[in-house]
């Protein structure tokens, strides 16, 4: 563990100590499915399992006591419980050669056959790239190096 300032407060001292204690003796995961399980078990031993050492309270008696109420999944008023949550990530929905339009203010800007003009499939404007990739004829230019490089293995 790291040695921190004496300007640590309780809750960043508690949640370094739960998060060593906890994956202690834990082996690496064998996959992202074993890491994300593990890493859910680790935050729910931590707010509602394992008592703070200056208090004697889980995170979640804390919050309880605090506030008057048993804590949501994600608290929003200031506590010792750790707020969790996956972003969830859709590939369908991700699309690396999509681009910003500032006509339309939106990502819509997707390339055409035409590799060196862009169409808006929001607002229909048209845009031609500044340093065009194609000399019309299908021969790429204007080829930064390292492009060149991936496409000479290819």
């Amino acid at each position: 563990m790291k040695n921190r300032t004496s300007k640590e407060t309780p809750s960043v001292k508690e949640f370094d100590l739960a998060f060593h204690e906890f994956f202690k003796d834990k082996p690496e995961p064998k996959n992202d499915e074993e890491e994300r399980k593990e890493q859910e078990e680790f935050i729910h031993w931590y707010n509602y399992v394992r008592k703070q050492s200056d208090t004697g309270k889980t995170p979640a008696e804390m919050y309880k006591e605090i506030h008057g109420k048993e804590p949501p999944k994600n608290p929003t008023e200031v506590s010792r419980m750790m707020n969790f949550e996956w972003d969830e990530f859709n590939e369908e929905e991700f699309n690396l050669y999509i681009r910003y339009c500032p006509e339309c203010d939106n990502w819509g800007l997707e390339v055409t056959e035409n590799v060196n003009v862009y169409e808006c499939n929001i607002c229909g404007s048209i845009w031609e790239r500044l340093k065009p990739l194609n000399d019309g004829t299908g021969n790429m230019i204007n080829i930064p190096e390292k492009l060149k490089k991936l496409l000479r293995r290819v």
